[in-house]
């Protein structure tokens, strides 16, 4: 895999902004080329990049994944470079699915590592990027990326999005950088997003922007007693700096409940939360795992009555005894929340929440047996059905949890190491 002809240019069918674009080539099939470009208002177009930075951090896991070496036709900074190779190495310690492949770029010189001073943090209007711009001082900037959860395609939502985010930024006194890429809709599409994928895109954009920034903040997805691989994660984002720009991973000392504690309590954060992936306006579908999740820890914290950026109608106990999970910290955060719901005398709730934990975990038992059996052509059609069957209660619940909930396996059916990395690596 090759990257060259690297530019700046304005973005077209967009006035008021510029694009930095680059060709990527790869040695794999389907051969040929395809541009990979970032987007930003063209008053911070002195501060895009002019090294291979950016593109060394966007094509980390695309390279990793696909197995190709990975060379870059510009300087790229000697700290980002090392840092790089410790987060294939680790990658592949954590995953069976990425190769440790070599890395070729030119050494940038010392009077492109000079601190630009500014503190950006990452804001998509989740529990976790609010979290940071609540808690994060001293913060000069929040950055908004389209292109990610909404495909580029989804202008209008994109932009309804863009609207709150500013006006929310604005309520805590920062201003909101968007930037857009089209990363999603080239072969970094044959990526696991949640893997290997996001952290290390996140980086990218920040460098991409290293004109600007001395230190990006990326909130966390998880918590320091949370040792499962994840693609943003405390031991890999750090290592995507350069000698100018620090990347940081900002929020993992706290649980999801206790950041969710501290968004809860902010009427700003509640009225322009948004938090789901599925939804193609941009809104709380409401309807999704990470919705419903996110609604019962509101629920159990605040009262969903004082959160209208979700639809009405509240979280019914029903719709909680019938919440399926599939990862363990989400099995952890259930027992959190049901532990709150206990605390607050309010029982019927916790029960609740125990039965949803019931449930998911009698169906994990079976789900990874049903996934090897369905492989088979003349089963396959017949089970799917099953797992649906296993979710829906009508099944007795096991005695005993599975040993994922405990931590010891992870879900999902991916190839997958599940200990952590060496002290040498990490």
């Amino acid at each position: 895999m090759r990257v060259d002809h690297i530019r700046r240019e304005p973005a077209p069918g967009h006035d008021g902004r510029v694009r930095l674009a680059a060709e990527v080539s790869y040695d794999t099939a389907p051969r040929g080329q395809e541009t990979l470009w970032f987007e930003v208002p063209a008053s911070h177009g002195d501060d895009l990049s002019r090294s291979g930075n950016p593109w060394t951090a966007a094509l980390l896991p695309v390279a990793a994944t696909l197995g190709e070496d990975l060379e870059v036709a510009a300087p790229v900074d000697a700290r980002l470079l090392e840092g790089a190779e410790r987060v294939l190495r680790i990658w592949a310690d954590w995953y069976a699915c990425t190769s440790i492949v070599a890395l070729r770029a030119g050494e940038s010189s010392e009077s492109e590592a000079a601190n630009r001073g500014r503190a950006g943090a990452f804001f998509s209007g989740g529990i976790d990027s609010f979290h940071t711009a609540l808690t994060r001082r001293p913060l000069d900037e929040l950055i908004f990326v389209g292109g990610l959860d909404l495909p580029l395609a989804a202008h209008e939502a994109i932009e309804d999005v863009r609207r709150s985010l500013a006006l929310a930024a604005g309520k805590l006194g920062l201003p909101l950088v968007f930037v857009r890429t089209n990363w999603r809709e080239t072969r970094a599409r044959e990526v696991d997003w949640e893997l290997v994928g996001h952290g290390a895109l996140l980086a990218s954009i920040a460098l991409a922007l290293e004109g600007r920034y001395g230190q990006v903040f990326i909130p966390t997805s998880g918590w320091t007693e949370d040792r499962w691989p994840w693609g943003s994660d405390p031991r890999t984002d750090p290592l995507l700096s350069t000698r100018g720009l620090a990347i940081r991973h900002d929020g993992q000392h706290l649980d999801r409940h206790e950041r969710g504690a501290v968004v809860a309590a902010s009427d700003l954060a509640r009225a322009h939360l948004r938090v789901c992936w599925r939804s193609a306006d941009g809104t709380n579908c409401g309807h999704c795992a990470k919705c419903r999740l996110t609604m019962l820890m509101l629920e159990i914290l605040v009262g969903l009555d004082r959160c209208p950026s979700f639809p009405p109608g509240g979280l019914p106990l029903e719709v909680i005894r019938r919440m399926r999970i599939d990862a363990p910290w989400d099995a952890r955060r259930l027992l959190a929340y049901r532990d709150l719901a206990l605390r607050d005398g309010r029982t019927c709730l916790a029960r609740a929440v125990g039965r949803a934990l019931g449930r998911s975990a009698h169906a994990s038992r079976w789900r990874s047996r049903i996934r090897r059996l369905r492989r088979r052509r003349s089963l396959g059609p017949l089970l799917r059905p099953l797992r649906g069957l296993l979710c829906s209660g009508l099944v007795p619940a096991p005695k005993r949890w599975p040993s994922w909930l405990e931590g010891t396996d992870y879900p999902g059916g991916r190839s997958v190491r599940t200990h952590a990395p060496s002290r040498r690596e990490s």
